[in-house]
């Protein structure tokens, strides 16, 4: 298994509050992420059994992230 963490330390709980829909989709056949929450800190475990797949989730979990700070630049 191949593994990928990525730790968040700005805007958590808007950013926590984007996965949660998600949360019926975190896992399929080649992958499956994961998200814990602190008062501090937003954690996303990425594993997968390929690359392809790992890149995939990696892809979809920074786009919903890219998006998310577009639209709060807008809006400022």
């Amino acid at each position: 298994m191949i593994s990928c963490s990525l730790t968040l330390d700005e805007d958590i709980d808007s950013i926590y509050n984007l996965f949660l829909p998600e949360m019926d989709f975190t896992k399929t056949k080649r992958a499956e992420f994961t998200i814990n929450k602190t008062a501090s800190k937003l954690s996303i475990l990425i594993t997968a059994k390929d690359f392809t797949s790992l890149k995939a989730f990696m892809s979809s979990i920074f786009k919903i992230i890219g998006s998310h700070k577009k639209i709060q630049e807008l809006q400022q």
